[in-house]
C-alpha cells in the first residue's frame, strides 16, 4: 500500500503520513469539514529512494553541507533535487497514485509536502517544504516528485540544521487534496500569537486563495474573538488591492480587486462561525492550534491544523477561560472583578521578596523569586564584566555556578513531574473538609517551593548569556542548549494541575459554579472550612462582588466596594471650575485635541479621528474608538488595565485613575494631555482660529479635495495666477465632468509628485482625445504670441508701477490660459492602450511642459529680477511674497516687509468655489494635517520622515537595535547581494515580506521589519521561531528607511525608531 485516504489516518500516523497528513486524517475522523483527499505515504518515498539507489548519494551530499556556509548548502540542495527529479517513479507506485486521484473525481488538487518532523510542537517547518496548487492529472506525478525533492531545498536543509535534525532521519509524505476554489481564506491562531492570551483567538482573512495571506503578499483583515463569551473584540479591516485566484487551466493569477478590496472580508456572523470551528479543533487537540482555512459556497473548510510552536510559558491551557490570571497586576487597582481566590494564592500566601522592589526589574506576571540571591548575584557580576574579560578564568569560574543552578533546576523538574502524576490521580477524589484544608496548605507551599524558583532560572540565566552574546564562543554553546531544554519542559504544568484540583474540589464541596469561587479569598475559604462563615454568607459576599470591583492597594490588603454610597465616597468632589486634572501615567506623551466622552457603545458614532477619548474605563469593545483617538483619559484603572495596556501597544498618551475626568470634561473641550507628568489641562474653548475652522468645515462638507502640483522654490505669484484657472478649467465641460469645488496648494518646500494627483480619468473616446489635442495646439499658438508681447516690454518700462502691475495681470491671465489645458495633459489622466494615442499624448505634454516652464522662468523671472534690482530685496524673499504684497511694495516703495516672517512661513491657497484665500503662519498646519489624511500612505511616510518613527504590528516581541539592511522585491533573486547579507551579523532586515527561500540569508538578523503581512505571516512565524523581534505591516518601511540607518526596533509596541541616519 502506497497511499491512504484521510478517513483511515489519525494523529498517531505521523511516521507514515507526515505531520500535515496525520492532522488532516485526525480532523476527518472528527467530522471537521476538511476537503477530501489521500496521502502518499512516507514508505512510498523510502521505496522510491531504494529503487533508485539514491540514499548513499543524498547522505554524502548532506555531509558536505555546512550550515554557516550558504554556498555548500545550495550546492548540496541542487545536486540532491536534481537526483530525485531525474529518476522515474516505478509503475506500481504510479498506478496506485493515479487510481486514487481518479477516485476523488475532481479536476484540480493541491499537492502538499508533509514531513515527519513537520507540524510538531517544537518545529513547524513553516513554509520550508513545497506546495503546488491547482494541479491537474497531467502534472500530478511531476509535482509529487517536486514535493519529495523539496525535503532538500536550501531552506529545508538550513531549517533541519537549525532544529538540530541534521543527523536525524526525516522523511516526507505527500498530501493530495481537493482544491477549494476559495472566495475567502486565511489563517487562524487559537491563542493570540503575540500577547499569548489564551482566551483570545485571532483570524486573518483575505479574498481569494490563502497563499496570499500565508506568504504575507497582502495585509489581511484581522479579527480578535474572545473564546470565553464568543464576542468579537476587535475588527481591523485592511484594504486589499489584489487577490490570488485559480486559473481554469491550472496555476494561479493575481487579480486587481478595486472597490471590493475595501470591504470587510468576513461578516460578523462568519467570524463567529469560524471561531466555533477553531475552538472545536483546539479542544480536540488540547493544545493551541495554527489553522489554515478556506471559504467556498457558504461553507468553511479546514486545509491544515498544526500546533503553535512559538508560545512562551505564560499560555495557560488548563481552565484558562476561568482563571485568566495573566492579566492581574497585584500592586495596582483592578478595573473589574477578578479571581480573588487565585490572587491570594499568588500574592498573599507567597513567602519571598518582590522582584521589582528588590532588584528594580522583573516579570510582569511572576513578581517573586524564591531563593534567588545566588542567581541575582551571578547576574550582577556577569553584567559588570568588561567585554575583554568575557572569556577569562574569572568568567569560567562563574560558569561552574551556572552549571550548579541548572542541576538544581533539573532536580526540581523531576520532582514536579512526580507531583503532577500524583495530582492527576487525586484530582477527582474529594476528601473530608479537614483533609482538604490540609491539602490546600500543602499545595500552596509546594507552589512556593518549586514553581516560582524554577520558572525564573532559565530566563534570567538565558538572558545573561544571550544579551552578552557569549554564545559566539563554542565552549558556551551548551548554556543556550540547556536553557532551551528547560524552557521546553512543562514544569509549569504542576502549577496548573494544583490550581485545577483545588478549584474543582471547592466547587464540589460548596455546590457552586467555578465563577462563584473566582470571587472568594483564601481567608474566606478558610473561614468557611473552619465553620466561621456559612455557605450562604460566603455566596452573598461573592454576589456583591460580582456587581462591583476590588482594588489591591498592597499585598493581602483588599478594599471591597459593595454599595453606591461607598463608591461615591471613594471619589473626590467634582469642582466644575477645575482647569487641571491629575491622574496616573500609563503611557507617556503630549497631545492637544478635542474631547469626546464615551461611556458606552452608543457614544461611538460621535467619535472622529484624532479626538481624545475620555471614559470611565475602557474594555475590548472600545477598540473601534481607541484606534481613532489621539490620547486616552480614564477615571479608573491601573497600569495593567485595558486602557493602559492598549495605549502602550498603540503608543498613545494615556492618563488613568483621574476619578473625575468624565464629570468635568465635556464633548468639544480643547485639552492638553500631558502624560509625561500625569496632567490634563483644560485650554480655551475656541483656541483654533475661526477662519481655519470655517475652511476645515468647507473642506469636509464640499469634498472631494484636489491637490495641485507644488514645486519647491516656485514663486508664490505663479500659484496665485494658476489657482483660479484650475477651478474654472473649460476642459471640464468638454469631458462632461463636474468641476472640482476645492483646491489646496501648499508651498512648504514639499514636492508633490504628479502621480499623486487625483484627476478625473478621460473616457475611452478617441474623438475627445483628438479634440483636446486640436485645442491644445490652438492654445499654444495664442500663448506664444502673448508670451512674445510680454518679453518685448523693456526693463525700464517695468520699473513703472502702473506698467509693472498691468503686465503682471497680463501674465496671470496667460498663465491661467496655459493651465486650462496643462492640468489635464499628463499620462495618468487617460484611459487608453492605443500606442499612437499614448505617443501623441506624450508629444502634447512635452509641448505644454515647454510652454509652462518657459513662461514660468522667463516671464515671472523678469518680474522677480526687477523687484530685486529696483528694491534691493533678496531673491528668496521675493519668491515667497504674495501678489498682493508685491503690488503693495510697487505702489508704496516705503513699505518694508517683514523679511523674517516671509522667509520662514508656510503658505496655503484655499480656493472655495470662486473665492481664493491665502493662509500663512501656524494656521497652515491644520490644513496640512487634513491633506495628509486624504492619502494615508503619504501621511505614514511623512510622519515617519518627520518624527523618525514608524509603526506596524507586532510579529514577535522584543527590543533591539542595528543597522538597516534593505532587500527590495527586485533583489529577492540577487544572489550576490543575498550572499553578502548572509555574512553580516546584527542587522535589522527591512523587506516587503520574507519568503522561505530567503531564510538562510538572514539568519543572523537582529530583527525583521516588513511592509506587508499580519501576525500570522511567514516573517512573524520565522521571527518567533528564531526568537528575534519582528514588526510587520508597516506599509512603507522600505520607503522610509535606507541602508545604513541605525534603528531601534521596539517590537513590544510595534514601533521602529531611527536613532541615526
Amino acid at each position: 500500500m502506497f497511499t491512504r485516504h484521510f478517513k483511515s489516518l489519525t494523529k498517531n500516523n505521523v511516521n507514515v503520513a507526515g505531520g500535515k497528513g496525520a492532522s488532516l486524517g485526525e480532523m476527518t475522523q472528527e467530522n471537521i469539514s476538511v476537503p477530501e483527499g489521500f496521502v502518499i505515504l512516507t514508505d512510498t518515498f523510502e521505496k522510491f529512494l531504494d529503487e533508485t539507489d539514491l540514499r548513499q548519494e543524498i547522505r554524502s551530499e548532506l555531509n558536505d553541507a555546512e550550515n554557516n556556509k550558504i554556498h555548500t548548502v545550495e550546492k548540496a540542495s541542487k545536486n540532491i533535487q536534481n537526483l530525485i527529479l531525474s529518476k522515474e517513479i516505478s509503475k506500481n507506485i504510479k498506478e496506485e497514485i493515479q487510481k486514487e486521484f481518479k477516485n476523488l473525481n475532481i479536476k484540480y488538487v493541491a499537492v502538499r509536502s508533509s514531513a515527519t518532523a513537520e507540524d510538531s510542537k517544537s518545529a513547524a517547518w513553516a513554509g520550508q517544504l513545497d506546495t503546488f496548487l491547482n494541479t491537474t492529472e497531467d502534472k500530478l506525478l511531476e509535482n509529487v516528485k517536486r514535493c519529495w525533492a523539496s525535503l532538500f531545498t536550501p531552506r529545508a536543509i538550513f531549517y533541519r540544521f537549525e532544529q538540530g535534525l541534521k543527523d536525524s532521519h526525516v522523511s516526507v509524505a505527500v498530501v493530495i487534496q481537493k482544491m477549494i476554489d476559495s472566495e475567502k481564506s486565511g489563517i487562524a491562531f487559537s491563542v493570540h500569537p503575540v500577547t499569548e492570551d489564551s482566551n483570545q483567538l485571532i483570524i486573518e482573512a483575505g479574498f481569494g486563495l490563502g497563499e496570499a495571506v500565508v506568504s504575507g503578499s497582502i495585509t489581511p483583515d484581522a479579527y480578535t474573538v474572545s473564546k470565553k463569551d464568543n464576542q468579537i473584540i476587535d475588527i481591523n479591516v485592511n484594504e486589499q488591492t489584489k487577490a490570488l485566484y485559480r486559473n481554469k487551466d491550472g496555476g494561479n493569477t493575481w487579480q486587481e480587486l478595486k472597490e471590493k478590496g475595501k470591504e470587510q472580508v468576513l461578516t460578523e456572523e462568519q467570524i463567529i462561525e469560524l471561531s466555533n470551528l477553531i475552538k472545536q479543533i483546539e479542544n480536540h487537540y488540547s493544545s493551541p492550534q495554527d489553522i489554515e482555512w478556506a471559504y467556498e459556497n457558504s461553507k468553511f473548510y479546514i486545509t491544515q491544523s498544526r500546533p503553535i510552536t512559538t508560545l512562551g510559558t505564560q499560555v495557560d491551557q488548563i481552565n484558562a477561560e476561568e482563571l485568566n490570571y495573566n492579566q492581574i497586576d497585584w500592586a495596582h487597582y483592578l478595573d473589574r472583578p477578578t479571581e480573588f481566590f487565585l490572587t491570594n494564592i499568588l500574592v498573599k500566601e507567597f513567602k519571598g521578596a518582590k522582584l521589582k522592589q528588590v532588584f528594580g526589574f522583573g516579570h510582569d506576571y511572576w513578581l517573586f523569586l524564591y531563593n534567588g540571591g545566588e542567581t541575582m548575584d551571578l547576574y550582577r557580576r556577569v553584567d559588570e564584566l568588561q567585554e575583554s574579560d568575557r572569556f577569562t578564568k574569572e568568567f569560567i569560574k562563574e560558569k561552574s555556578k551556572v552549571k550548579k543552578l541548572f542541576a538544581e533546576a533539573k532536580n526540581v523538574i523531576a520532582n514536579t513531574e512526580t507531583m503532577i502524576d500524583s495530582y492527576k490521580k487525586r484530582k477527582d477524589v474529594i476528601k473530608t473538609l479537614p483533609d482538604f484544608k490540609k491539602e490546600y496548605q500543602r499545595a500552596i507551599q509546594q507552589i512556593i517551593d518549586y514553581f516560582v524558583y524554577i520558572i525564573e532560572i532559565p530566563y534570567i540565566i538565558g538572558s545573561v548569556f544571550e544579551i552578552d552574546d557569549v554564545a559566539k564562543e563554542a565552549k558556551y554553546q551548551w548554556i543556550l542548549k540547556e536553557c532551551e531544554k528547560l524552557r521546553s519542559l512543562s514544569y509549569h504544568d504542576f502549577h496548573q494541575y494544583v490550581l485545577s484540583y483545588l478549584l474543582d474540589s471547592l466547587v464540589t464541596i460548596l455546590d457552586v459554579s467555578r465563577k462563584d469561587i473566582a470571587f472568594t479569598t483564601s481567608d474566606e475559604i478558610f473561614s468557611f472550612l473552619d465553620s466561621k462563615l456559612t455557605k450562604q454568607e460566603l455566596l452573598n459576599t461573592t454576589q456583591q462582588r460580582k456587581n462591583n470591583f476590588v482594588g489591591f492597594s498592597s499585598f493581602g490588603k483588599e478594599k471591597f466596594f459593595h454599595d453606591e454610597s461607598f463608591l461615591k465616597s471613594f471619589y473626590p468632589e467634582v469642582d466644575e471650575s477645575i482647569r487641571k486634572i491629575k491622574g496616573n501615567i500609563a503611557q507617556k506623551g503630549l497631545v492637544t485635541g478635542r474631547v469626546k466622552v464615551v461611556i458606552s457603545k452608543n457614544d461611538f458614532t460621535k467619535f472622529e479621528d484624532g479626538d481624545i477619548l475620555v471614559t470611565i474605563q475602557s474594555n475590548p469593545s472600545f477598540m473601534p474608538v481607541i484606534v481613532k483617538c489621539s490620547a486616552i483619559i480614564a477615571d479608573e484603572g491601573g497600569i495593567m488595565s485595558h486602557a493602559a495596556i492598549v495605549s502602550r501597544e498603540l503608543d498613545k498618551p494615556c492618563i488613568i485613575g483621574t476619578k473625575v475626568a468624565t464629570k468635568i470634561l465635556k464633548d468639544g473641550d480643547m485639552v492638553e494631555v500631558d502624560a509625561d507628568n500625569g496632567v490634563v489641562r483644560i485650554l480655551e474653548k475656541e483656541k483654533i482660529n475661526k477662519n481655519i475652522k470655517k475652511i476645515q468645515q468647507a473642506l469636509t462638507k464640499n469634498g472631494p479635495l484636489s491637490k495641485t502640483i507644488t514645486y519647491p522654490f516656485t514663486p508664490v505669484i505663479w500659484f496665485e495666477a494658476m489657482m483660479p484657472a484650475y477651478i474654472s478649467n473649460p476642459l471640464f465641460s468638454l469631458l462632461d465632468s463636474e468641476p472640482k469645488p476645492l483646491t489646496v496648494a501648499l508651498i512648504d518646500d514639499e514636492f508633490e509628485a504628479w502621480s499623486n494627483l487625483n484627476l478625473i480619468p478621460v473616457v475611452k473616446d478617441i474623438n475627445i482625445i483628438k479634440e483636446i489635442d486640436k485645442k491644445t495646439l490652438e492654445m499654444s499658438s495664442r500663448i506664444k504670441k502673448s508670451f512674445e508681447e510680454i518679453l518685448q516690454i523693456s526693463d525700464k518700462d517695468l520699473k513703472s508701477p502702473q506698467i509693472f502691475i498691468e503686465t503682471l495681470q497680463k501674465a496671470n491671465d496667460y498663465t491661467t490660459e496655459i493651465y486650462y489645458h496643462f492640468a489635464f495633459y499628463i499620462d495618468e489622466s487617460f484611459e487608453t492602450n492605443d500606442e499612437k494615442l499614448i505617443h501623441k499624448l506624450q508629444e502634447t505634454r512635452m509641448i505644454l511642459d515647454g510652454l509652462i516652464l518657459n513662461y514660468h522662468y522667463k516671464v515671472y523671472g523678469r518680474f522677480i529680477d526687477v523687484l530685486i534690482n529696483e528694491y534691493n530685496f533678496p531673491r528668496e524673499i521675493v519668491e515667497r511674497m504674495t501678489t498682493a504684497e508685491i503690488i503693495q511694495i510697487v505702489q508704496n516703495p516705503q513699505t518694508i516687509p517683514d523679511f523674517e516672517e516671509i522667509i520662514s512661513r508656510p503658505i496655503a491657497f484655499i480656493h472655495l468655489r470662486d473665492k481664493l484665500e491665502t493662509i500663512t503662519g501656524d494656521d497652515i498646519f491644520v490644513i496640512k494635517e487634513y491633506l495628509r489624511k486624504q492619502n494615508p500612505h503619504d501621511e505614514i511616510v511623512h510622519d515617519a520622515n518627520n518624527n523618525g518613527v514608524l509603526k506596524g504590528a507586532t510579529g514577535n516581541k522584543g527590543i533591539t537595535k542595528g543597522l538597516v539592511q534593505i532587500i527590495t522585491a527586485k533583489e529577492y533573486h540577487d544572489k550576490e547581494k543575498l550572499e553578502a547579507l548572509s555574512k553580516k551579523k546584527g542587522f535589522v532586515l527591512v523587506i516587503p515580506m520574507t519568503s522561505p527561500e530567503l531564510v538562510p540569508y538572514f539568519k543572523n538578523a537582529n530583527a525583521f521589519v516588513t511592509d506587508e503581512g499580519g501576525i500570522t505571516c511567514h516573517a512573524a512565524i520565522i521571527a518567533r521561531e528564531l526568537g528575534i523581534p519582528c514588526v510587520v505591516g508597516t506599509k512603507v518601511a522600505t520607503e522610509v528607511f535606507k541602508d545604513g540607518d541605525i534603528v531601534k526596533v521596539d517590537a513590544n509596541n510595534g514601533v521602529i525608531r531611527i536613532i541615526k541616519e
